[in-house]
Order: structure tokens, then sequence, then C-alpha cells
């Protein structure tokens, strides 16, 4: 009696869980690459994905990119929008939780995300920490 080949409980092939589980929840561009090449490179030669899938996949990946871009957008439209408002904020502030207040006087934008410099605080707020705001 020939056995057939054994998979993972959840149906997952090993190698492409690796890839997702590797990576933070957020499924962001690389990730979604990683996961293509992966599914790619496993598949068998035999019996190649079907190309309407590969056209289907991408489409999907350049929507939830576009989105992305859109997502980027709007949050430094809103942190911009701050600008001249009074804010207020719970913040950790030498390894001490502190509630900030204040006009918010700069936005920066960098690779650590959307920062606001708040007048009378010496540390930069995340738009996360915002509890209330003003005008």
């Amino acid at each position: 009696m020939p056995v057939g080949s054994v998979t993972n409980t959840n149906g997952v092939d090993p190698s492409i869980a690796k890839v997702v589980n590797g990576s933070n929840s957020k499924m962001d561009q690389n990730t979604f690459l990683k996961l293509l090449v992966t599914q790619m490179t496993h598949q068998d030669p035999l019996n190649p994905q079907d190309q309407s899938q590969m056209l289907a996949q991408l489409a999907q990946f350049s929507q939830v990119e576009s989105l992305n871009n859109v997502q980027d957008g709007q949050s430094k439209i809103q942190a911009t929008a701050l600008l001249g408002k009074t804010v207020a904020a719970n913040i950790i502030q030498n390894n001490v939780p502190q509630y900030v207040k204040g006009v918010v006087t700069n936005v920066k934008f960098d690779s650590n995300g959307i920062s606001l410099t708040v007048q009378g605080v010496n540390s930069p707020i995340q738009m996360s920490d915002i509890t209330s705001v003003q005008n």
C-alpha cells in the first residue's frame, strides 16, 4: 500500500509558514514578495501554478501596495493638521509615564514613523500617544 506525502496539520507548506510566521503580524510588501518567491520555488515543476492565479496574486499585491500608500499619505495629512493645535498625550519620559499637553510646533516624517514636537515637551510625541486634540 503506497503512502502519500505528509503535510503539517494546518495544511500550510512548512517553508511558507516559516516566511509568514517569521515576520511581524502586519504583512508588508517584503513579506508578500518572500511568500510569492517561496511559493514559486516550492511549486511542483510537473504541475506548475496556473498563470491566471499568479496574475491575480500580483494584482492583489498591487492593491495592497496602493492601500499602504494611501494610508501613509492619510497619516501625514492628519499629523500636519495638528500643527498649531493643542494636544494631550501619555508618554514615557526618562522611564516615567507622564501626561503632557502643549501646542504642536513641528511634524517630522522619518523611518521611525511620524513624530510631533510639542511646546514644553523635551521628547518627540508619537501619533499613537495622543489622547486628545483642541483648537
